[in-house]
């Protein structure tokens, strides 16, 4: 019994968090843990553990007594870890444990069942409502005036409103807002250089930078029939690559909040196609 006494003593010592204040957890939010035997040298070296993974970067609040807080957000030594929680169920919320720890090593806890919200619902619903109104743009833009007549023109509106909102997400999830790369921005480049390319064929043999600004701009250039939309196999093909990379991108953001880096290959497949749109749409002139 008395041989008992000194493992007793030391397990009553060991930091115990027993519960949070706050009803969930979330980005931008306070996390007040509850700590049982926590002295105040200890709290300062204390990380917060969600779902047993360690989020550093983050430094505690130790002001109170007993309680270890911190004011959660996204940095450069944490970003990966959010990732991952954030990964493992994409969308509104999950149910995770809370706890704190040094290093590597949690603390016993009592946190076993929290909320964690992933997606800040304001800045979702500005995202999806930008997108509606973007999408819109592009229908009555496609059917009730000339500007959108083409398809290279309808391939930068698909990215752009891909891209977007593959950034909103992103943003709406870990508040991060410098996530463009180099992929999103190729595919904003391809969809350029395509149009750029139908502009300046479409305004004949004799090209000068402002007949090609204008012909961008569709000032007074009237495409040949070529470049309308049709049902033929090459504008096909550009169009079923489009959709399929824009759908690959989005899921990409989707899974990993990160803008997903295409592989060159697939990168060059857009290429070659919006080559063949403009090589075959204007065989004929």
């Amino acid at each position: 019994m008395f041989a008992m006494l000194p493992v007793l003593l030391l397990a009553a010592s060991v930091p115990h968090v027993r519960s949070v204040a706050e009803p969930e957890v979330r980005v931008g939010d306070m996390l007040t843990l509850h700590v049982d035997n926590l002295a105040p040298a200890q709290c300062k070296t204390m990380v917060p553990f969600i779902d047993g993974l360690a989020v550093d970067g983050l430094t505690p609040d130790c002001s109170h007594p007993g309680e270890a807080r911190f004011t959660l957000a996204v940095n450069e030594k944490n970003a990966e870890t959010w990732h991952a929680l954030f990964a493992r169920a994409p969308g509104c919320c999950r149910t995770v444990s809370v706890s704190a720890g040094s290093g590597l090593q949690q603390l016993p806890t009592d946190v076993l069942t929290i909320q964690l919200r992933i997606i800040n619902r304001i800045r979702w619903l500005i995202t999806i409502v930008l997108a509606l109104i973007a999408t819109a743009g592009i229908f009555v833009l496609r059917w009730r005036t000339s500007l959108l007549t083409n398809l290279p023109r309808l391939q930068i509106a698909f990215f752009i409103v891909v891209i977007g909102l593959s950034y909103g997400y992103i943003w709406s999830t870990t508040g991060e807002v410098a996530t463009l790369n180099g992929s999103a921005l190729a595919l904003l480049g391809i969809g350029a250089g395509t149009a750029a390319g139908n502009a300046i064929f479409a305004s004949g043999r004799r090209v000068s930078v402002v007949t090609a600004a204008q012909a961008i701009a569709n000032a007074g250039v009237e495409a040949p029939v070529e470049t309308a939309v049709r049902f033929n196999l090459y504008s096909l093909q550009s169009a079923v690559w489009t959709t399929v990379i824009g759908v690959i991108f989005f899921g990409s953001a989707y899974r990993s909040l990160e803008m997903p880096d295409l592989d060159t290959n697939v990168l060059l497949v857009l290429g070659i196609s919006a080559g063949t749109y403009l090589a075959l749409a204007f065989s004929k002139q």
